[in-house]
């Protein structure tokens, strides 16, 4: 699994982009880095469900105990560009919604300039292509 890593400074979030590997490399990633701190997405507790190994990327959150820092996780399986842009679409609504901004059409082009800035940078250490045709 690739990582790489870089802060946001408006919303101050710290964010981690994995990619590669599958479900349960990730797990034990988290575990190995967090030990058994609690996973969350947008507000609510996030847990492995049954068929949890039956996706191909993951957004999360994982708050460590004590006021240690919070980390913004997307994990994709495969470096596509569909696959980056859905996990960070769902990324920025979790940041945003973390801090306290509700979707809806004056907090619009918050969402909108975020997720295209972090797209951006994701893109950009991932080192990614679009294909030409």
């Amino acid at each position: 699994m690739k990582e790489v890593r870089f802060s946001e400074p408006l919303y101050q979030a710290d964010i981690s982009y994995l990619v590669g590997g599958d479900v349960p490399e990730l797990k034990a990633f988290l575990k190995n880095r967090h030990g058994d701190a609690h996973m969350y997405s947008f507000g609510s507790k996030f847990n492995w469900a049954e068929d949890a190994d039956t996706t191909n990327a993951y957004q999360f959150h994982i708050s460590q105990p004590l006021g240690k820092g919070e980390i913004f996780y997307v994990w994709v399986a495969d470096k596509t560009a569909y696959l980056l842009f859905h996990e960070t679409y769902h990324l920025v609504g979790d940041i945003l919604s973390n801090r306290g901004v509700v979707y809806c059409l004056e907090s619009e082009e918050a969402y909108a300039y975020l997720g295209g800035w972090i797209f951006q940078e994701a893109f950009k250490l991932l080192k990614g292509t679009f294909r030409k045709r």
